[in-house]
């Protein structure tokens, strides 16, 4: 009970490497004095302060199981509060929050449970995108495709590429580097498609952005022959 009473004590604030060590260590022990600690620190967390979210969530997986719950379902309901506040304007929360759900994917965890991530990831990637527009940082463009590609292993979903492309079409002329940025990411065939539909969308008739375009299709197709 005293160890209890002084583990807010021992934890440092901002939390460092040593606190996360010593949470995880005492979650067996002292499970519900762990989770009051780990729900600090969840108050603290938003956007642009999603940094101690993968330790967080790595902390509940060491709590015993059912006490409160799976704790793998417990770590899938903080990071869908968390995917909902994700915007273009902070891409880091992006990577920080997919990149989470990512690692329960492939973790020992009942279906039912884990089936749930690479749906959340679908779900926060299309509201991210849908979202995203020219006045977004080269950065937030390019991280949507990106994740996409590792989280899916090169395959997403027919949804993610189809709204993709949409977003792909918002890129106005003057910022086409952001649609090269895109498609560095996705595979020869869906980047096609978004080059095509980007050209139909803004009827270019500038030569030189034509013959880019075509380098670009070809450099691609000759990478992934």
């Amino acid at each position: 009970d005293a160890l209890v009473l002084k583990l807010p004590s021992l934890c440092c604030k901002p939390p460092d490497r040593r606190t996360w060590e010593l949470l995880k260590s005492m979650a067996e022990y002292t499970p519900v004095a762990v989770e009051q600690q780990l729900q600090r620190y969840i108050e603290e967390t938003g956007p642009g302060r999603f940094t101690h979210v993968p330790h967080i969530t790595e902390v509940m997986c060491k709590l015993p199981f059912g006490a409160h719950g799976s704790a793998a379902n417990k770590a899938l309901q903080l990071l869908k509060q968390c995917a909902l506040q994700v915007t273009p304007d902070r891409p880091e929360d992006l990577r920080i929050i997919v990149e989470d759900l990512r690692a329960f994917m492939s973790s020992n965890i009942p279906a039912t449970v884990s089936e749930q991530f690479p749906r959340t990831i679908e779900s926060l990637l299309l509201e991210y995108m849908q979202s995203l527009g020219p006045q977004h940082a080269l950065e937030a463009w390019e991280m949507p495709s990106e994740l996409m590609k590792r989280s899916f292993n090169g395959s997403p979903p027919t949804a993610l590429i189809e709204q993709l492309q949409v977003t792909c079409t918002r890129v106005p002329p003057e910022r086409e580097q952001f649609l090269w940025s895109v498609f560095r990411n996705v595979a020869p065939d869906v980047g096609v498609g978004l080059v095509r539909t980007w050209l139909l969308q803004h009827n270019t008739q500038d030569v030189e952005r034509m013959e880019r375009c075509a380098k670009h299709l070809h450099q691609a197709k000759g990478e992934h022959a």
